[in-house]
């Protein structure tokens, strides 16, 4: 658990950072400091500085102190500044034991507290309604069944847990945090297994590989020549389910599944097959979240159909 000083700063820094402009500064002569754009007008700024209790009380951080340490984070002794404010709070990583308990879910920061290494909160937090949205709408509209809404927890905990123990110093800069956000995976009865491995990344936190593989995120793929329409664009609305040109068997079986809301986009790319994972006949089940459902490498059997994984999505099974 850090112990941090947040302290506010009046100064027009505008001349110093046209060159480098960024929201944040990493203070290499002052370790343990950051130093946070806080308008766009960029006069007034944050210090964000760690400290050890055992050495430095509260009361040691006087405004003659303060203002040394402002002046020395941007690097001029003789620098015209205020002090606006000052915080004193502990950094810390929690998560929640439960994230719903009847009718009420948690999501945010109330169901996981990061640390700010990394800047990892957010990404955790949008992540987790994006989970919850749509299971809620799909209950309310009544294609699905309450139980749904239990994989809420079972998927987004998990998650929480990475990202927390990220943020506790793992994520700190330099490292890269592609392999978290974007690889993280789920096991609830809203993904159906289809028995393969995940990617093995030497690097879990920083290194994303894309897979096409139940329960993680679908991966981008290029589908014009400009650039400009990404696999990415077909999700969000419903479930969509990915064919080859050779599927069209699976596109009988969505008929039959008119009550959920499902659409069908036949993919005519040459690495799809490959980056998804699926043969010439195979398909892929793409949930509202951009999260795999479903993934078949042949054409529709008994032992594995769509119309038997929608259920098992729908929470009706």
């Amino acid at each position: 658990m850090a112990h941090v000083v947040s302290i506010v700063i009046d100064a027009d820094l505008r001349d110093r950072t046209v060159n480098r402009a960024s929201v944040l500064y990493r203070i290499g002569c002052l370790p343990g400091a950051t130093l946070l754009g806080m308008d766009n007008d960029r006069d007034r700024w944050g210090l964000i500085y760690e400290y050890d209790p055992a050495v430095d009380s509260e009361e040691s951080f006087t405004e003659h102190r303060l203002l040394g340490l402002a002046r020395t984070a941007i690097g001029d002794p003789d620098l015209d500044l205020a002090i606006a404010g000052v915080r004193f709070w502990k950094s810390t990583a929690l998560v929640a034991d439960r994230f719903r308990v009847g009718r009420s879910f948690l999501v945010g920061d109330a169901a996981h507290v990061t640390t700010p290494i990394g800047g990892l909160g957010m990404n955790c937090g949008i992540g987790d309604v994006d989970n919850l949205s749509w299971k809620v709408a799909a209950v309310v509209a009544g294609w699905a069944d309450e139980s749904l809404l239990d994989t809420y927890e079972a998927e987004r905990q998990p998650v929480a847990e990475l990202t927390v123990q990220a943020s506790l110093g793992a994520a700190r800069p330099p490292a890269q945090t592609d392999g978290l956000v974007l690889g993280a995976s789920y096991e609830s009865s809203a993904v159906v297994p289809d028995g393969s491995q995940p990617p093995a990344a030497l690097d879990p936190l920083g290194t994303y590989l894309p897979t096409g593989r139940p329960g993680h995120r679908a991966p981008h793929l290029w589908l014009d020549d400009a650039r400009v329409v990404s696999t990415l664009d077909l999700f969000g609305d419903g479930f969509v389910l990915l064919t080859t040109p050779a599927g069209t068997a699976w596109h009988t079986v969505v008929q039959r599944e008119s009550h959920i809301p499902i659409r069908v986009h036949v993919i005519d790319h040459p690495e799809w097959p490959d980056l998804y994972g699926v043969g010439p006949l195979g398909a892929v089940l793409v949930r509202p979240d951009g999260y795999v459902g479903f993934r078949a490498v042949g054409v529709p059997t008994d032992s594995n159909d769509l119309g038997a994984a929608l259920a098992r999505l729908a929470g009706r099974t």
